[in-house]
C-alpha cells in the first residue's frame, strides 16, 4: 500500500483505515442505508490480520488506484439497485475529493435488510 502524497518537502500517507472510515461515513449519508456490516471474510481476515481497517470495508491499493468494498445492510423495501449505486457514487465522490486518491472500484455487498416492525404492523 502506498497512498503517498507529496507535498512540499515531504509527504503525506493516508491509511487503508482512514479511507474505510470516509467510506463508512459517505454510505451512512444515503438513505436506505441501516448500518454497515461485517462479511464472513472479513471477520477471517480480522482474526489473522496484523492491521486494522474500518469494520465492514475493505480497501485495496494497486498501481495508484483504490479499490473499496463495503458491506451493508438496507432497510427494507429500499431499492437495492438504486441505493447501492448511490452509496458507489457517493464513496467515489468523498474519497477522491478528500484524499486525491482515484477509486477504481466501489463493490458493494448487501448483508441484509433492516425491518420496521411498525412498518409492517401498518401494512397488516
Amino acid at each position: 500500500m502506498d497512498n503517498s502524497i507529496r507535498i512540499g518537502e515531504g509527504k503525506v500517507t493516508i491509511t487503508e483505515n482512514v479511507i474505510g472510515n470516509i467510506a463508512i461515513i459517505a454510505a451512512e449519508e444515503i438513505e436506505g442505508v441501516s448500518k454497515i456490516t461485517k462479511n464472513v471474510t472479513a471477520t477471517i481476515t480480522d482474526i489473522f490480520s496484523k492491521t486494522k481497517q474500518a469494520q465492514g470495508v475493505k480497501v485495496e491499493s494497486t498501481e495508484g488506484d483504490v479499490v473499496i468494498e463495503i458491506s451493508l445492510e438496507l432497510v427494507y423495501g429500499s431499492m437495492i439497485e438504486e441505493v447501492s449505486r448511490k452509496v458507489q457514487s457517493n464513496i467515489k465522490l468523498n474519497v477522491e475529493s478528500m484524499t486525491g486518491l482515484n477509486v477504481r472500484e466501489v463493490n458493494v455487498i448487501v448483508t441484509g435488510l433492516a425491518v420496521n416492525k411498525n412498518a409492517l404492523d401498518k401494512k397488516n
